[in-house]
């Protein structure tokens, strides 16, 4: 017996209380409203009937026990309600025997020295098409109509009469619902999480209403460890903590909210592929085919997709046969129904969710499919970059530790940035944002996080680029760290540089050093910190959290002003006094050298056939590089696509603590594709000049090649992941939706939905149209945002996609709030659909409810 000694409350029965702990289970419920006031314990077991449990009686509830419980609620019936076997083998116990049965298991309780209060539930109805359909072929034919349980349900609630005990009338609750037939079953039997709701409800009725002493309610009930503690969450005011135990987590009003809807659209779609309100394995195969494009689709494909909705899945017996429209519609909003393509990137198909292996090393990477060839060089895809990856705040004054580094590499970031300085002490290395008042951490520790997090999610290299401070000793002893951490991980050309890039397949689960030939750190000139505002480059606070709106840049020509912590970045590669006090074991490091070289723009520009470099530009250099130099930036395919296609900011490098506006959001979305393993093919047309000789030129009028569709249906989630005065104090939110796409400039537009008011499941069910005359750099954007009549609209959710990984058919997206890590149950469905060139991608996708045509 563990402590503190709380009320016990004891569900005796067969399966239907057994499986009452799932997800949604009506004990699951129980437990949870009545935490921290009483224990709730299952004994439960599947195929036990009124006989049995006489059997086991003093077993379970002996009398002298050393803790007798509160309150024993009682469920048999419905095993017992089943025809006879020819065999006389079997679950079922005649009417008669049955109410002697219970009779003993009431007078038993009631004999026990401290007697517990009890509730018996009668037996619930059953869906006898859904039970046939759903019975396993190893179990004989199963006997258990609706009228048998009524029999035995009247034979319960006549004898809780007679020996005054409370009872739950489940045979009648649950009807009283008109979809009950479909929605309160997974197998025709058992309760689905909607039957559940109903014998929660009931339950608490009871207890509600019932005169006992002491009370069983709730909120009569003595509550454990309510004392205010400094451990809780800290108060917005930062001065006292919130005690959550004090928080009241209204059961009924909840339940009150009525359930979301299936759109009218939705309804037909599901009644053109079901008959008599059931969609089979075959209609269902045949969406999947027809629908949702999942052309090889088979029947056990089908039957996977309803394993997966399946409460049941542990239970061999019964295997769900068919859908309902409810069940259906919980398909399409479900984590298995994502608009990427399944056949491109990341493995979330119908039926390739519920087969995935769990891997407890990269559970991420086991989601994901690589399906960019991978065996061109480096220089051919767009890496998933971080800028001061160790930074846990801004970058004046915030803590600089491996945290961010870890968060990052697991979010699929294959770059990390690591800033070395000396320690004060001068005989070892830190890594901090130099010049500035960030606390520092020790580089030998991000080492290690880094070597036991970069290969997680992706297999695919990790380059550390360092901006380095260091003297000669210290750049020694960084050798030293470097080698003995990451050993054979470590790929190193030795003395000879590289004349071509290798590719990410032949460096799988490598690391690469990358860095400049470094200058005196003594040399170093201290920066004044100005409290001028928001760093250039950012959005003020006015902006909101979501930040600017992103639209095609403009750059003046004639700025020359630098941001005020951007680092000198002089002609160190070309500067031999720089090479020669480089330490010898370090510079063997170095696989990939970076500097500008001397002259300007254009000759930073320049290709040596005998070198490969990285070039570092400041956001200001490149959009003005952009604008000048637009030709040979394509030719030198090292830059940024987001700034090719004119999308204002610097997304070259992802700084995750710089704010979590649209740019980031872009930056995200862009490398979900190719599985999220943090590289994604450049298009050909980057990478190769055209038919002329002539270079892409994304300002310049293309003919548009698809059109993409997106049908905007309907949202939900908000009301359980926001507090419900979040929005509006005195009423639900408005909710409104952006759509649009982020891309070349003839491309780039949003669009917005009608605001609906009051209403926390918005259905908008509106369409929209997008030409795209470059999909290949085109990325979807939805935001979610709350109309406020006086002060700026709130921020509600946002996702981006790429376009070319949106795959045909109905599909559900969760929505991301301010961080990119921090993903709640808001969904958002949605039909996606690309025409007009059938060969560029797969058409139709539904997200939040929408769907996507192209």
């Amino acid at each position: 017996m563990v402590g503190p000694t709380r009320p016990l409350f004891v569900l005796f029965g067969s399966s239907i209380v057994q499986l009452s702990f799932t997800n949604g289970g009506w004990g699951a419920i129980l437990s949870d409203i009545y935490s921290r006031r009483a224990d709730i314990i299952s004994r439960g077991y599947y195929g036990w009937n009124s006989r049995r449990a006489v059997q086991v009686l003093d077993t379970v509830f002996p009398k002298d026990a050393a803790t007798y419980p509160s309150l024993v609620v009682v469920y048999f019936g419905g095993n017992d309600s089943m025809g006879p076997h020819e065999s006389g083998l079997g679950p079922h116990v005649p009417l008669e025997e049955y109410i002697e049965n219970m009779r003993k298991i009431a007078i038993h309780l009631k004999s026990l020295p401290q007697q517990p209060r009890i509730i018996f539930l009668s037996c619930p109805p059953v869906n006898e098409v859904k039970l046939r359909e759903n019975l396993s072929p190893h179990v004989s034919e199963i006997v258990r109509t609706n009228e048998l349980c009524r029999l035995y349900s009247d034979a319960c609630i006549e004898l809780c009469r007679e020996l005054n005990v409370k009872v739950v009338d489940l045979w009648t609750s649950i009807q009283k619902r008109e979809d009950w037939l479909n929605a309160c079953f997974t197998d025709g039997i058992h309760l689905s999480s909607e039957g559940s709701k109903v014998v929660a409800e009931e339950i608490l009725k009871v207890l509600d209403e019932a005169e006992w002493e002491p009370s069983l309610r709730r909120d009569s009930m003595p509550i454990e460890f309510s004392e205010d503690s400094p451990y809780d969450l800290v108060a917005k005011d930062g001065k006292t903590t919130i005690n959550l135990s004090k928080v009241c987590f209204c059961f009924r009003r909840r339940f009150q909210l009525a359930a979301a809807e299936a759109p009218e659209d939705i309804k037909a779609l599901f009644n053109e592929y079901s008959e008599n309100g059931v969609m089979g394995l075959d209609e269902l195969r045949r969406f999947l085919v027809e629908v949702q494009k999942e052309e090889n689709a088979t029947v056990e494909d089908a039957q996977a997709v309803m394993d997966s909705l399946n409460e049941l899945k542990n239970l061999n017996v019964f295997h769900r046969r068919s859908l309902d429209v409810a069940s259906f519609f919980r398909y399409l909003f479900a984590d298995i129904n994502s608009p990427l393509n399944p056949k491109l990137g990341v493995i979330f198909s119908s039926f390739d969710w519920w087969r995935f292996v769990y891997d407890d090393e990269g559970l991420e990477f086991s989601l994901k499919r690589v399906h960019h060839a991978m065996d061109a060089p480096l220089s051919h895809y767009f890496i998933y970059t971080g800028h001061n990856s160790y930074l846990t705040g801004n970058q004046l004054s915030s803590d600089c530790s491996d945290v961010p580094i870890i968060n990052a590499l697991r979010n699929g970031v294959r770059v990390i940035e690591l800033d070395i300085w000396p320690s004060a002490t001068k005989d070892t290395v830190n890594v901090l944002h130099g010049r500035t008042l960030t606390t520092p951490v020790e580089l030998i520790k991000c080492l290690r996080s880094i070597k036991e997090h970069a290969f997680v999610v992706s297999e695919y290299p990790v380059v550390i680029t360092l901006e380095d401070h260091l003297t000669p000793d210290l750049q020694a002893k960084v050798a030293e760290m470097i080698t003995q951490t990451f050993g054979d991980m470590l790929f190193s050309p030795g003395h000879e540089a590289l004349r071509e890039f290798p590719s990410p397949e032949s460096l799988k689960r490598r690391v690469i050093i990358s860095t400049k030939p470094p200058k005196e750190y003594l040399q170093a000139k201290p920066v004044e910190v100005k409290d001028s505002g928001p760093n250039k480059g950012e959005d003020s606070a006015q902006d909101g959290p979501w930040g600017k709106e992103v639209k095609s840049f403009k750059v003046n020509i004639d700025d020359d002003k630098d941001d005020d912590l951007e680092e000198d970045d002089e002609e160190y590669e070309e500067d031999p006094k720089s090479q020669q006090n480089t330490a010898p074991e370090y510079k063997r490091l170095i696989a990939i050298h970076a500097g500008k070289g001397k002259g300007g723009m254009r000759d930073w520009l320049r290709v040596d056939p005998d070198k490969v470099r990285r070039l570092s530009l400041s956001e200001n250099e490149l959009q003005k590089a952009v604008l000048t130099y637009g030709k040979d930036l394509v030719r030198v395919r090292n830059i940024s696509w987001l700034i090719l296609s004119d999308l204002q900011k610097g997304l070259a490098e992802n700084n995750t603590q710089r704010g979590y506006g649209r740019s980031l959001w872009l930056m995200h979305g862009m490398f979900k594709a190719n599985g999220g393993c943090g590289y994604v093919k450049k298009p050909d047309f980057l990478l190769k000049p055209g038919p002329h000789g002539e270079a892409f030129d994304p300002k310049a009028t293309l003919p548009i090649k698809v059109t993409l569709r997106v049908t905007v249906y309907m949202g939900e989630g908000w009301y359980y992941d926001f507090k419900k005065t979040h929005f509006d104090a005195y009423s639900p939110p408005d909710f409104y939706a952006r759509v649009g796409i982020a891309g070349v400039p003839g491309d780039a537009v949003m669009k917005k939905t009608k605001m609906l008011e009051d209403n926390w499941i918005p259905n908008w069910d509106e369409v929209f149209e997008f030409p795209l005359r470059v999909p290949e750099l085109a990325l979807l954007r939805i935001e979610i945002h709350e109309y406020d009549m006086s002060e700026k609209d709130d921020f509600a959710g946002q996702t981006c996609l790429p376009v070319s990984e949106l795959r045909k058919g109905v599909c559900s997206v969760p929505f991301i709030r301010k961080r990119e890590i921090s993903i709640i149950l808001l969904s958002f469905l949605c039909d996606l659909s690309l025409f007009d060139s059938e060969d560029f991608l797969s058409p139709t996708c539904y997200i939040m409810l929408f769907e996507i045509t192209l």
